[in-house]
């Protein structure tokens, strides 16, 4: 009989902290995180922590390149941590949030992620008017919000280094 009472508290036990392993709040602790993310918001989110540089990365959960780029993304975020400020926004709707929520946790994404606006993507197109639509996307930002560079497609780790050295370069920063 003890030997089952034990058994089920080991189960029990087990359960909760796989729970607590797994669980949204450890993998996005902010309470801003996977909210809605518009111009004005991006802007004060850049000027409340000033970093030289922001890597915004716009992604679907359905886009497979999006997905295949992201474990680059937050190696080089280990990297980089101190000179540039990593920001994912989906685009996908906030139907979708859970399924999000699930790649996130998945992909171990231990940044900042948000939704974009539900306005279409006028709010994107605020952010950087020549976007084409095509993700995923990738935007370096100045400090004050100033887009330095974008591209579009899947990116390589080394071609991420490469975009992000040369605007550290620029601004005389090791």
């Amino acid at each position: 009989m003890l030997h089952r009472i034990g058994g089920v508290f080991l189960l029990i036990l087990v359960g909760v902290l796989l729970a607590y392993k797994f669980s949204p709040s450890r993998i996005a602790p902010d309470s801003k995180w996977l909210t809605v993310l518009d111009s004005t918001q991006l802007k004060k989110e850049i000027a409340e922590e000033p970093m030289p540089l922001t890597l915004v990365n716009l992604w679907a959960s359905w886009c497979t390149p999006c997905l295949k780029e992201m474990p680059d993304l937050i190696e080089i975020k280990k990297n980089y941590d101190s000179k540039v400020r990593f920001l994912l926004i989906s685009t996908d709707s906030l139907e979708k949030k859970s399924e999000v929520l699930k790649i996130l946790i998945r992909q171990k994404v231990d940044f900042p992620t948000y939704f974009k606006a539900d306005k279409g993507y006028e709010e994107l197109d605020a952010i950087y008017p020549n976007w084409n639509g095509a993700l995923p996307a990738n935007l370096i930002l100045s400090e004050k919000g100033e887009v330095l560079e974008a591209w579009f497609g899947e990116t390589t780790k080394a071609q991420f280094e490469n975009v992000i050295e040369k605007h550290l370069k620029a601004l005389q920063i090791q």
